[in-house]
């Protein structure tokens, strides 16, 4: 195996602290955040003074800085957010991660040396979302959790036109959801993780249920099943450190801890354990192995039990931590007497470690799931495997113990971040000394990512003539070599000097330390942008803002009549949808298109349903599934043709990279952007206007941001813009199949059944299994808007959605009806307008799942 380049190692940093014990670790780059818009509202972060300060330490050890800026942005916040943006260019950031379209267009436009990357919270799992981003100034992909080394290969395709700089997770907790496209902490608590805010619901309890539906898709009564353990959307921490040869030989640019919510010493020691075993392998030596050593030492750092993750092909049960959410340590062993009265005990060792004197202790009780905590402390034996100590903890017979906390990594954690100058690895700095006349003169030499450096230093004195001791070559070699406390090592000196000056000990020594200081300055500033680009991205910036203020729309759409939109999945609920007064369907069948008989009979599907759209006059689009990956794309690519044959008007798809995926193939097919585009801004058309001719608002917005994000867009850009108003908002989407996870002996499912997890307040929320394995969970209520149809048709909104996924004839029939009721006499101004859609509301209550909700359209998140 052949690693030809040397990957990048970035670490988190969500506090100061943190960013020392990186850096000190051995960490190439760190990623953090200001105190707004990041992904993780909740760490310390970081104001302006504090990241200034920040961004200068890590440039002055050559560590890369990038900035997360990687949440949602609503119209009326940026302004803040763009000149966040333009802040961080000019302190000399070396990236920024987002995720807004609107912002990535704004950035993009305004402040074109910026380096963007496509934040994780961005979905990226195919080739062409690669190509798209990269075509658009991407300079770099934080690609999906979910993609697979296998997959990356696939997608990385070394001829492509534009390709970005592509960066992976490897270390640290993973998330149940594709990253971007969940809402349960939005849905359940108003705490929406695109936001920075995530609550981490999926580390609570469910129970799994199933049962049957009725012709409303409504399950009246649910069995409980028995599950491996109640945590069911809890997934173990990702550990790739003993797959870490395979991931540098693979087409990879940076490799990245999770953690700015963690400690210093956690940082410390994952990154320190990373650090040595990447500098090993591209030593090229060929005889590293993971380490036994590294592997208690991640073990100890935390963990939730460890997994490969999707990355090193771990799709299974042994990616979940179903049993419990939190850290385990290591297992030690469990106990086999304890008494109450001298509080002895004994303990059988079973464990990968040993305890040690000053050990953290958890003991967990399985059949009350209580936990007692105690330290280690001698006098303890060791006999034949078993453990003789005392502890005032209440202990029995079969509890079981972890070691949490090891007092000698403790101590590992700070010396690491007591590293000497702060830093892993000093940087060399070569030295000339010269005279001009007697005063001296240092010049020095560095380079840094490939830049090399230079600078100089005149003394502020002069140099005497020799009485007795002459300053030597030698003495000035020995004294510019004197680095202790800064993160510089001498490299090679040279002096053109004639030995037969002399300067006092105290003066020289004085030049060393204004060189070096010297030295660090030059690094600081060759990262920050040339005055007249600052000024040019400045008016850029405020040039854009000041139009946006201007751009604001005050045309009446009072009686503007939108189109109604219905997703469906089976041809019966199309048929009910177009009964029910649709002018639009999208079709999105659960279907596995490897298989040729499988793409024949779907095609004949869409030619018939096509054919019954006409007769309604409808459109007929195909929808793809919420995630595309690339085995999924080459299927349906060469099917795009025949199914415009067939009928359709066009394909939707839930990301730009599908979107991209269906105009390179087929340029003239309207394409129609899905929810998953998470689309929360005016500015966010820009970006999305040369592939899609309409697109849907995200399900986290208000009413009052609806009329503000139409307000504001721009009404030369001719995009659709289309809001979901009825049905189960889809919470999740995951490459987890959760019912073949947490089911013993998974058994053959019934024909007709449909499944649910509840949690501890006993909501059910729907979950569906498709044909891929991917699970789907979706809101334990419905949506349901029909009420405010008058107040929505004044946005002047294109077209109203409903989605009836999973759904029969009857209820697609009904609802879609109940909204033409609707539309119709909002526009007409019916006398009976409010009396009747409150009829309308209280009908489509009794036919929906779990009960009726406005969702986030009276507050937003």
């Amino acid at each position: 195996m052949t690693i030809k380049k040397r990957t990048e190692l970035l670490a988190p940093a969500g506090s100061k602290e943190a960013l020392f014990a990186a850096i000190s670790a051995g960490a190439d780059a760190v990623y953090l955040s200001g105190r707004k818009f990041g992904a993780r509202r909740f760490a310390k972060n970081f104001d302006h003074d504090e990241l200034k300060e920040a961004v200068r330490y890590c440039h002055s050890r050559g560590v890369r800085v990038y900035v997360t800026h990687n949440t949602l942005i609503h119209d009326n916040e940026m302004e803040d957010a763009l000149k966040e943006l333009l802040f961080f260019y000019t302190i000399g950031v070396d990236a920024v991660l987002v995720q807004d379209l609107g912002l990535l267009s704004a950035g993009l436009k305004c402040i074109p040396d910026l380096e963007l990357h496509a934040s994780t919270q961005m979905t990226v799992h195919n080739r062409e979302g690669l190509e798209w981003s990269c075509k658009k100034g991407i300079s770099r992909v934080v690609l999906a959790r979910e993609v697979s080394l296998d997959e990356i290969y696939q997608i990385h395709d070394p001829k492509s036109e534009c390709l970005p700089e592509i960066e992976v997770f490897v270390h640290g907790a993973l998330c149940y959801s594709y990253s971007g496209q969940c809402f349960l902490s939005s849905f359940l608590g108003g705490r929406s993780g695109n936001r920075g805010m995530c609550a981490q619901p999926c580390r609570k309890k469910y129970s799994l249920l199933s049962g049957f539906p009725d012709n409303y898709g409504r399950i009246g009564r649910y069995q409980r099943l028995k599950t491996k353990g109640q945590y069911l959307l809890s997934p173990r921490d990702l550990c790739t450190y003993p797959f870490l040869k395979d991931i540098l030989a693979a087409p990879v640019d940076s490799l990245k801890i999770e953690g700015r919510m963690k400690s210093p010493a956690y940082v410390a020691l994952v990154v320190s354990v990373y650090r040595k075993a990447m500098d090993k392998i591209l030593e090229g030596s060929g005889s590293w192995s993971a380490s036994e050593d590294d592997i208690n030492t991640l073990l100890f750092a935390f963990n939730r039990l460890f997994t490969g993750g999707y990355l090193t092909g771990d799709f299974g049960s042994s990616l979940m931590a179903q049993d419990r959410p939190d850290n385990r340590g290591v297992y030690s062993g469990s106990i086999l007497s304890y008494d109450n009265k001298t509080g002895r005990a004994s303990m059988k060792l079973e464990g990968r470690v040993k305890p040690l004197a000053g050990d953290g202790m958890v003991v967990f009780n399985k059949k009350s799931s209580r936990e007692e905590g105690f330290v280690l402390h001698p006098p303890y034996s060791v006999r034949d495997g078993i453990l003789y100590f005392k502890t005032s903890s209440r202990l029995s017979a079969g509890d079981l113990v972890n070691i949490t906390r090891r007092e000698e990594l403790s101590s590992l954690a700070e010396i690491i971040c007591s590293a000497d100058g702060g830093i892993y690895k000093k940087i060399p700095v070569h030295v000339e000394f010269f005279l001009e006349g007697n005063v001296p003169v240092v010049k020095g030499r560095t380079e840094i990512h490939g830049k090399s450096l230079s600078f100089m230093i005149h003394a502020g004195f002069e140099m005497s003539e020799a009485i007795k001791k002459p300053v030597t070559k030698a003495n000035l070699e020995k004294i510019f070599g004197k680095t202790g406390g800064t993160q510089f090592t001498a490299g090679s000196f040279s002096a053109e000097y004639d030995e037969n000056l002399f300067a006092p000990q105290g003066l020289l020594n004085n030049l060393r330390r204004e060189f070096y200081t010297k030295a660090q300055e030059c690094l600081i500033n060759s990262y920050i942008p040339l005055e007249e680009r600052i000024k040019y991205c400045s008016d850029s910036v405020f040039a854009m803002l000041n139009n946006a203020k201007m751009n604001v729309s005050e045309v009446s759409k009072t009686n503007y009549k939108p189109e109604i939109s219905f997703y469906s999945d089976t041809p019966e609920s199309v048929k009910g949808a177009l009964e029910g007064g649709c002018t639009r369907i999208c079709y999105e069948e659960d279907a596995d298109f490897s298989d040729p008989s499988v793409r024949e009979k779907f095609l004949c599907r869409l030619s018939e349903l096509s054919e019954m759209c006409k007769q309604y006059d409808a459109e007929f689009i195909w929808k793809w599934p919420h995630i595309t990956p690339q085995s999924f794309l080459e299927d349906a690519k060469p099917m795009i043709e025949k199914a415009v044959s067939a009928g359709i008007s066009g394909i939707m798809t839930e990301g730009a990279g599908a979107g991209y995926a269906v105009k390179k193939t087929c340029p003239s097919l309207k394409v129609y952007g899905a929810a998953g585009l998470n689309i929360f801004n005016s500015l966010a058309f820009e970006i999305l206007d040369d592939i899609f001719s309409s697109v849907t608002l995200s399900q986290e917005l208000s009413f009052d941001e609806i009329r503000t994000l139409l307000d504001k867009k721009s009404p030369d850009n001719q995009v659709e813009t289309e809001l979901m108003v009825h049905g189960a908002v889809e919470l999740m989407v995951t490459e987890n199949n959760l019912t073949a996870t947490s089911l013993s002996g998974f058994p053959k499912k019934p024909k007709g059944e449909s499944f649910a997890i509840t949690d501890e307040k006993s909501r059910n929320f729907p979950v569906y299994v498709d044909k891929s394995g991917r699970t789907h969970i979706y809101n334990s209520v419905e949506t349901c808007l029909v009420d405010l149809i008058p107040d929505i048709l004044k946005t002047g909104i294109d077209v109203i959605s409903i989605d009836g996924r999973r759904k029969g004839f009857e209820y697609a029939k009904k609802v879609s009806g109940a909204y033409k009721t609707a539309v119709d006499i909002s526009v007409n101004e019916d006398p009976r307008l409010w009396a009747t859609l409150e009829e309308l509301k209280k009908d489509l209550e009794k036919i929906s799942a779990g009960g009726i909700t406005t969702g986030h359209f009276r507050e937003g998140v």
